[in-house]
């Protein structure tokens, strides 16, 4: 009999915790996530209020589309936003959070599992809050992280006059660091520098309980990570003397040091070798190009208006140059066809993983639309063009897009022609490549569900 009281007094409090939610009892047991998912089969994962759907959240979503709604890798969990009256609160697979005035930072981790925001308590008063629990204040300079494995939430608090790390909620006292921090791709480690009583800095590299470090005296100017964070490079500073140490993230181990003398002013790593090609401005202010031992300057009176990126064929740089009325492709160590054509502005530069094709988004002088540039063929013109990517074999670029209030995804070959156009939605999300290269998968909002969407790309061909 005590059981069945027990029970009864369950599904009660059950019953009243959905009540004051607002939601449906099947609401939460329809769109808490399944684990595992088959990462190569859409599948709708919420549907959302009509407050979601009001005009009020539209007029968010203009300026901030990406972090109102996340996507778990492989759409295995999704989160996003929603107002309640004159507040804000986070759905995370199907479960309703605290309300709040305001809410940012949205993220969710790869696994879909858990979830991280910002909160609001008031117009002084920002929250870290973490799997539904409060934490420390968060401010302005402060940022948040999932590990890559979902396990760990990570994030900087301002105390004491310092800015500190906190790992799953314990603050690591030890440790002022200096600027941002980064977590390693094996889940295990984290970077960032310090400062030092001679006013000098150090860049450390530790495990996330703070025992095992690696210390490099006299770095810490910058930081910049390759793609999938395998690499890092690191500014350093002594005696006169500037470089750039780049050190293996897991093994700690250093694999070049480049000396330069100016100021860096963009960086990156080339996948193609997994070296740093970067951009720097002497004291006569002339702007230069550096890759793989070689540096050449570039015209007089051009800015560097993109991060450069490797291409393979032949092996040269590409970079975006000009002033804020016109901007031009250019290819850096090539003799010939080394300017392309001018436009009122430049975006979104990237590369095929081979570094035989590149792209961009182009609006014309004069004019507001946009349209996509493919190893210098013209695409069809949209309202809006956002993050193209290339596909894993380079014969493909898939890129959101916008026409008439309308959002889709456009395919384009080699040449930029569109060889598909998906179907319209409410928002679109960023497609990705799953590993066979064959499917692209990204999210959208359709009518009031939001789905994961995996569509095959193999005739396309």
């Amino acid at each position: 009999m005590r059981r069945g009281k027990e029970a009864l007094y369950i599904i009660l409090v059950t019953l009243a915790v959905f009540a004051v939610a607002g939601c449906k009892p099947g609401r939460q047991a329809q769109e808490k996530s399944a684990a595992p998912v088959d990462p190569t089969v859409s599948r709708r994962l919420a549907i959302v209020s009509p407050a979601f759907l009001s005009p009020k959240m539209e007029r968010q979503r203009e300026t901030s589309h990406d972090w109102t709604v996340v996507f778990a890798k492989d759409g295995a969990g999704i989160a996003y936003v929603e107002p309640v009256g004159e507040k804000f609160r986070v759905v995370h697979n199907g479960d309703v959070g605290k309300p709040y005035l305001g809410i940012s930072e949205l993220s969710i981790s790869s696994d879909g599992r858990r979830v991280a925001y910002v909160g609001a308590i008031n117009d002084h008063l920002n929250k870290m809050v973490v799997d539904g629990k409060e934490g420390y204040a968060f401010g302005p300079d402060d940022n948040h992280w999932f590990t890559p494995d979902g396990k760990r939430h990570i994030s900087t608090v301002a105390r004491y006059g310092g800015k500190y790390v906190v790992v799953e909620g314990r603050v690591i006292s030890g440790y002022r660091i200096e600027g941002g921090l980064v977590i390693g791709p094996d889940s295990r480690s984290i970077a960032f520098s310090v400062k030092v009583p001679n006013g000098g800095r150090q860049f450390i590299v530790s495990d996330l309980e703070f025992r095992n470090k690696t210390v490099f005296d006299s770095c810490g100017d910058f930081m910049l990570t390759s793609a999938g964070d395998a690499l890092l490079a690191v500014g350093c500073s002594k005696g006169g003397s500037t470089g750039i140490k780049a050190i293996d993230f897991v093994t700690r181990r250093v694999i070049s040091n480049i000396q330069y003398h100016g100021t860096i002013t963009r960086m990156k790593f080339s996948p193609l070798r997994d070296s740093l090609v970067f951009t720097y401005m002497d004291k006569d202010n002339k702007r230069y190009v550096v890759y793989n031992g070689r540096e050449e300057e570039i015209p007089a009176g051009d800015e560097f208006m993109t991060d450069p990126i490797v291409l393979s064929d032949p092996e040269s740089v590409g970079i975006v140059i000009g002033d804020v009325y016109k901007m031009r492709f250019y290819r850096v160590f090539q003799k010939r066809n080394k300017n392309g054509k001018p436009y009122g502005f430049i975006s979104d530069l990237v590369s095929s993983g081979d570094g035989r094709h590149y792209a961009f988004v182009a609006t014309d002088m004069g004019d507001r639309q946009m349209h996509i540039v493919v190893d210098g063929h013209e695409g069809p013109k949209f309202d809006k063009i956002v993050t193209p990517v290339f596909s894993l074999d380079s014969r493909l670029l898939v890129y959101r897009a916008r026409e008439a209030g309308k959002r889709f995804v456009v395919v384009s070959d080699e040449n930029g022609r569109t060889i598909g156009r998906h179907k319209d939605y409410e928002m679109v999300f960023q497609p990705e490549f799953l590993s066979d290269g064959r499917l692209i998968a990204y999210g959208v909002l359709d009518g009031n569900e939001l789905w994961w969407k995996v569509e095959n790309l193999a005739g396309r061909r």
